[in-house]
C-alpha cells in the first residue's frame, strides 16, 4: 500500500483531506501545520524563509518515513509557498488545489473566489491569470466563516450569519460564470450555497482524487 501524507492548514482540514481520500489504497499520515484558522494566517503571513523553511522540515520528516507523495489539502498554505518547486527539491508529488484551478482555469473568462483569507484568493488569482491571462476575477475573503465552520455551526445558518447571501449578488453583478469555493473547509457549506444561485459553485474535491489517483 502506497504511503501518502496530507498536510492542511489545521487538524480540521487536515482530518477532512483525510475524510476525502480514506478510500482509496493508501496509508496515510496526518499533517496539520497549526492548530487554529488564525495561527495558519500568522504562519502564512510569515516570511517566505520561515514559511519554507518550515515546510522543509515536514518534507524531510514525510522522506524519513518513506512517504514520497501527499494531498496538500488547504488552499491558502498552498498558495503561499511554491509547492512545486518543493516537490521537484524534494523528489515527490505534491498535490494542491492550485492544480485543479491551473487546469479549468481555460474554461472561464469571469470567476468568482471565495477564499478564507486574501492569501488564499491571492494564491488562487495567481494560478489562474498565470494560466488565463485574459480571465478576471472576484474574490470574497472571511475568516470568521472558517472557525464557524471548524464549531460545526450548521451549514444553513453559517451561509445567513457571515453575508454569503450578499455575495451571491456581489458575482451576479459582475456576470461571473463560476464561483470557486476557494478554501477546503467550504464543502462544508457548498451545498447551502449552491441552493441559493444558478452560478456553478466549482469545488475541488473530486478534481483532486482524480489527480491523486493518476499518480
Amino acid at each position: 500500500m502506497k504511503k501518502f501524507a496530507v498536510i492542511a492548514g489545521t487538524p480540521v482540514d487536515t482530518k477532512a483531506g483525510y475524510d476525502l481520500i480514506n478510500h482509496l489504497p493508501l496509508d496515510i499520515t496526518l499533517l496539520p501545520v497549526s492548530n487554529t484558522p488564525k495561527e495558519q494566517t500568522h504562519f502564512q503571513t510569515s516570511s517566505i524563509k520561515d514559511k519554507v523553511t518550515f515546510i522543509e522540515k515536514q518534507l524531510n520528516e514525510l522522506k524519513n518515513q518513506d512517504i514520497h507523495h501527499a494531498l496538500v489539502y488547504c488552499n491558502s498554505l498552498s498558495g503561499s509557498v511554491d509547492f512545486d518547486k518543493l516537490a521537484k527539491k524534494f523528489k515527490m508529488k505534491l498535490i494542491t488545489p492550485l492544480h485543479v484551478y491551473r487546469n479549468l482555469a481555460s474554461n472561464y473568462q469571469r470567476i468568482g473566489i471565495i477564499a478564507a483569507n486574501a492569501q488564499g484568493a491571492a494564491g488562487i488569482e495567481r494560478e489562474l491569470i498565470q494560466t488565463n491571462p485574459t480571465i478576471n476575477t472576484f474574490s470574497v475573503t472571511n475568516l470568521e466563516l472558517v472557525d464557524s465552520i471548524e464549531k460545526a455551526i450548521h451549514p444553513s445558518q453559517l451561509v445567513q450569519a457571515h453575508g454569503l447571501e450578499s455575495s451571491l449578488n456581489y458575482f451576479k453583478d459582475n456576470q461571473v460564470q463560476a464561483i470557486i469555493m476557494g478554501c477546503t473547509h467550504f464543502p462544508y457549506i457548498v451545498d447551502h450555497y449552491q441552493e441559493l444561485t444558478d452560478i456553478h459553485c466549482l469545488n475541488p474535491d473530486q478534481h483532486l482524487i482524480k489527480l491523486i489517483q493518476s499518480l
